[in-house]
């Protein structure tokens, strides 16, 4: 029997579906716009400048609107700031005592006593002396009735008991004001007026810290030392010694010689000042010509490296 030709076995192999070649055909196309999307985000990746993103504020001025960054903001705060840290000056820049010890500052070495020393002849031409002259390196040079003082540190001690009343005290006060006015910020000062015990300037409560010469500080110490008047007795030693525990350069003394100190306070108060560093320069209040017998001021002076001048009360402004 004979077989039909649509029966016998084929030797073609079998062909892909269309579905399988239109799904290859697709896929390189999607691959190959992939790699070309790529390819235009790197390139233009480089091309594109970086920028600074920020808020910015619009305000409404006399002059029109107003645009303004954070960053002119926050200069504008910092200076606000800056100006209301540098005002603060009064209390905040008082150093405790025990940072009040030179830091490297020495102190210039006037003159020992002899025939170069100051006598007041005409006690009136020295009240009327100007400002000093300032040094170089921090240090300030100041006068009192004549004698230079060179330092960072000054002290003021004045009497006065009840021997100042009227002209001397007026005129003492006049010359401590006309001091204090030379002075800088970065120099510091005390003050200390005493009859039977001590009057001290102070801003602190007790703390014993002395101050920086600002010019608030300046002004609270005027209106200070105008309060002060004359009364009572006189013992010196108690106002030295609080002086001295303030390591200055420099201390301004002014007190008459009757009473004088004994020499045992004067060996003590001239030892302290020796190891300090510290000049006692001494100011003199007497009636009439000086005499030539030393006293117990000059052995102040001359112990300490300090100055010694003799004022006649007589010749002062009444």
């Amino acid at each position: 029997m004979a077989t039909r030709p649509d029966s016998q076995p084929s030797d073609r192999p079998t062909s892909w579906p269309a579905w399988c070649t239109s799904l290859a055909v697709h896929a390189g196309i999607l691959a190959a716009l992939l790699y070309l999307v790529r390819q235009q985000m790197v390139e233009g990746a480089a091309e594109v400048a970086s920028r600074d993103v920020g808020i910015v504020l619009k305000r409404m001025t006399d002059d029109g609107p107003l645009f303004e960054d954070e960053r002119n903001r926050s200069n504008e705060n910092k200076q606000v700031q800056n100006q209301e840290i540098s005002g603060n000056s009064t209390l905040d820049a008082l150093p405790s005592a025990a940072e009040i010890h030179s830091t490297g500052a020495t102190l210039q070495q006037l003159p020992a006593l002899g025939s170069g020393t100051p006598e007041v002849g005409d006690a009136r031409a020295m009240a009327q002396g100007g400002p000093a002259s300032k040094a170089i390196g921090g240090e300030a040079t100041v006068r009192v009735f004549g004698i230079e003082g060179t330092g960072s540190k000054f002290v003021y001690v004045f009497d006065r008991s009840i021997s100042m009343e009227g002209s001397p005290l007026r005129t003492a006060k006049r010359q401590l004001i006309a001091s204090l006015a030379s002075l800088e910020s970065v120099h510091q000062f005390q003050i200390i007026f005493f009859n039977h015990e001590p009057q001290v300037w102070d801003l602190t409560g007790g703390q014993q810290r002395i101050a920086f010469a600002t010019d608030a500080n300046k002004r609270l110490a005027e209106n200070f030392v105008r309060s002060i008047t004359a009364s009572g007795g006189t013992y010196r030693f108690a106002a030295l010694q609080s002086a001295l525990r303030l390591s200055p350069d420099v201390i301004f003394f002014l007190t008459d010689a009757d009473d004088p100190m004994p020499a045992s306070d004067v060996v003590d108060c001239t030892r302290h000042a020796n190891n300090n560093g510290i000049a006692i320069h001494t100011i003199e209040f007497g009636i009439g010509q000086s005499g030539t017998r030393e006293n117990f001021l000059i052995q102040l002076a001359r112990g300490s490296s300090g100055r010694h001048v003799y004022v006649n009360t007589q010749q002062l402004e009444r």
